[in-house]
């Protein structure tokens, strides 16, 4: 054996999952990230955007992909912002966009715009794929569970999708499911991915160690004027910014956070210098400055899951 086949067989290669994807709605935030985050330790960031959010994103978004500072860029169809009313995403639209730009991306999800009708979800499912080169393209349908019949909805459509031979199957946010359900799936079906639309909760994510998850947790809490932190013992802390008479239960106000040395020494790692509490509540730049530190704390998530992936799995 060579000195060469000898060390590859030895390496032991790290996991490439759980990985989380940072739902975004433009490239603005994160080309923000990368210029403050220019001299910190090398990181995977992987990003999911909503068809009803790319129109003039998709360059910024595949140059930060093409300068490999994005790992990972995926597609979401738009299907929760067409749920609530705030747009329509018409799927002969979507499968002629796809059939021409979907390669573009890693993979991308199928459109299942209607949470109630499973039928219609499949349809559609079905009629985008007669529309996009398969080579080129990895099409990832979505199941989801109804009020009326539960999960059961959920392990009958995975198992049809199964039988047609999808390896990557999304499970709703909506209504969600138990994570006992989504263990008994893992099992029954260990070489399919499953990603958890919407989820990075810490309960599930540990528990489950899905392959994939999004969330835009990240941007929802910098936009209440929070931000996130994992301290050395693993204790994660939910740190607010703003007025004290406007702070929401179960936040710690900044001034009375018991864990500044440790965010400032880990924030120097990051950003190359401590941080100044007016940054933090500056009107013009506070809200993506908070989202560049929940950023890093979803990216320590996704480390700490693969070690959890790593240690369950013997490797």
């Amino acid at each position: 054996m060579t000195r060469a086949k000898k060390k590859a067989r030895n390496t032991v290669r790290k996991p490439e999952a759980p990985i989380l994807y940072i739902a975004v709605t433009d490239d603005r935030g994160l080309d923000g990230f990368f210029h403050r985050y220019d001299k910190g330790p090398k990181v995977e960031i992987n990003v999911l955007i909503s068809y009803a959010y790319l129109q003039g994103q998709a360059s910024g978004l595949l140059k930060l992909k093409n300068q490999r500072k994005i790992k990972r860029l995926v597609l979401d169809s738009g299907a929760f912002s067409a749920s609530t009313g705030k747009s329509t995403i018409d799927v002969y639209e979507y499968a002629l966009w796809l059939s021409r730009f979907g390669h573009y991306f890693d993979l991308v999800f199928s459109l299942d715009d209607s949470f109630d009708d499973l039928e219609h979800n499949r349809r559609n499912y079905e009629f985008i794929k007669s529309r996009i080169p398969k080579k080129d393209i990895t099409l990832v349908p979505v199941c989801h569970a109804t009020d009326k019949s539960g999960s059961q909805a959920v392990l009958e459509e995975v198992e049809a999708y199964v039988n047609d031979g999808c390896k990557y199957i999304a499970i709703g946010s909506k209504p969600r499911l138990t994570n006992e359900t989504l263990l008994e799936l893992q099992a029954k079906y260990p070489n399919v991915r499953f990603h958890m639309f919407g989820r990075t909760d810490k309960n599930m994510l540990t528990e489950v160690l899905p392959y994939s998850a999004d969330s835009a947790t990240y941007a929802h809490r910098a936009g209440i004027g929070t931000i996130l932190f994992r301290d050395e013992s693993g204790e994660s802390h939910t740190i607010y910014n703003g007025g004290r008479q406007d702070m929401p239960d179960r936040h710690v106000h900044w001034e009375d956070f018991d864990h500044k040395d440790e965010f400032q020494t880990q924030y120097k790692t990051w950003f190359g210098r401590e941080l100044k509490y007016p940054e933090l509540i500056r009107q013009s730049t506070s809200h993506h400055l908070r989202q560049h530190i929940n950023i890093m704390y979803f990216l320590d998530m996704q480390k700490r899951l693969r070690q959890l992936k790593q240690a369950k799995d013997g490797m």
